[in-house]
């Protein structure tokens, strides 16, 4: 999370500066969501699911 928080800010900052919000930044979004990291840590740490 720490490492993907100041990249969102900084996409957030580019949304917001410029107005455009397209499909692709979605899709980036999902790539650093929390959430989604953790489990690819865990899958490839071998570390069981929770």
């Amino acid at each position: 999370m720490a490492h993907s928080l100041p990249v969102i800010v900084d996409i957030a900052k580019d949304i917001l500066d410029r107005g455009v919000l397209t499909p692709q930044w979605l899709a980036y979004f999902e790539l650093l969501s929390p959430a989604r990291r953790l489990a690819a840590h865990r899958l490839l740490a071998g570390s069981p699911a929770r």
